[in-house]
């Protein structure tokens, strides 16, 4: 038994592309299926609050999500999940109060000073240079761009963004989730999916995991900085779908949606999956193969802990679409204590 995407959709400021979902719901209870919720927090929530039964939080909140909702439905825990998250930021916060829940290491450790040690030590144990860092930020924004144009043409990007903002990031570099955002992502077994869908293209997910660390934050950097936690996510999930996605990506079968909050994100990604084996292969990689079909966090912006809920229905629908065969997904949690991975199948329950 397989856990399907049968139904995926998202409202971006108000552009709504929902109507799958509130399909699907509808179909769902109508037939008498509970529908059980698992929700990705909001900014609203807090950081240090306690996180409710159901509820996820952080960066890799949609992966956890998702891998809870795929383990109730192979274990017949539950016939229909919803992933569901929802954050009005550009509209919902008042601005003091957006960046007071932001600071969440405190108002002296500001985002931008956590990643840019957590980067340091990273460059640090793979022998990067500073400039050939900065060189990297440049090609990986450069990446995200390509991607981005692929479907929403050129991006419009002023040039104080291209700016430093701290002595390793401009602001392009930086997470910029300034949006109101909602995103669902509907699961449910083979057996039910082929009832529903029986003559139509849908989506997998053949593995999920999520790993993570004793605490997150300055005292974590060392760690986070090493990614094994990550490289531990991506082993489990390479088993539990049973395949070499390297292969796959080599052979243009495969679409990736890495994490793109800061640099440091996404290069720890490319070496922890041994997608890139060494340091000095990350630049030919990111210049041949594209990192985000979103266009990333930093283009395709979804806000606070959506980003990756975001990247799940993007790659979810290029797959349907016939573009490629498989996708990986990539969440990031804090400062990368967290880490999350999905792969996902297209695939066909009629034959």
């Amino acid at each position: 038994m397989d856990c399907i995407v049968v139904a995926s959709g998202a409202v971006r400021d108000g552009q709504d592309a929902m109507l799958p979902c509130v399909e699907m719901e509808s179909l769902l209870t109508n037939r008498g299926i509970a529908l059980k919720t698992l929700s990705v927090d909001p900014l609203a929530a807090g950081w240090n609050t306690p996180v409710l039964p159901d509820h996820y939080r952080s960066g890799c909140a949609p992966l956890e999500a998702l891998d809870a909702g795929r383990r109730l439905i192979l274990a017949g825990e539950a016939d229909a999940v919803i992933v569901h998250g929802k954050d009005h930021l550009r509209t919902g916060y008042p601005r003091q109060e957006r960046l007071e829940k932001m600071a969440i290491y405190g108002d002296e450790y500001p985002l931008t000073d956590a990643y840019t040690d957590l980067a340091r030590q990273f460059m640090c144990i793979h022998n990067i240079a500073e400039e050939q860092f900065k060189n990297l930020c440049h090609d990986l924004f450069e990446n995200y761009r390509r991607s981005y144009a692929v479907l929403n043409g050129n991006a419009q990007i002023p040039e104080r963004w291209f700016e430093p903002v701290t002595a390793l990031f401009r602001g392009v570099d930086c997470a910029n989730p300034s949006i109101d955002y909602e995103g669902k992502l509907i699961l449910v077994n083979s057996a039910l999916a082929k009832e529903l869908k029986p003559q139509e293209v849908v989506v997998a997910v053949k593995g999920s995991a999520v790993t993570q660390l004793d605490g997150d934050g300055a005292g974590y950097i060392a760690q986070i900085a090493r990614y094994e936690h990550l490289a531990e996510s991506w082993r489990r999930c390479e088993r539990e779908a049973g395949i070499d996605f390297k292969a796959l990506l080599d052979a243009r079968q495969a679409l990736l949606e890495a994490y793109t909050c800061y640099p440091v994100a996404p290069l720890g990604f490319l070496l922890a999956t041994g997608l890139v084996e060494r340091p000095e292969q990350l630049t030919s990689f990111i210049n041949r193969y594209p990192l985000t079909v979103t266009g990333g966090l930093n283009l395709s912006r979804a806000p606070w802990n959506c980003p990756a809920l975001n990247g799940l229905i993007a790659v979810t629908d290029r797959l349907k679409a016939g573009e490629a065969g498989w996708g990986a997904v990539h969440g990031n949690g804090g400062l990368g204590y967290k880490q999350g991975v999905a792969l996902l199948q297209a695939t066909r329950l009629d034959g």
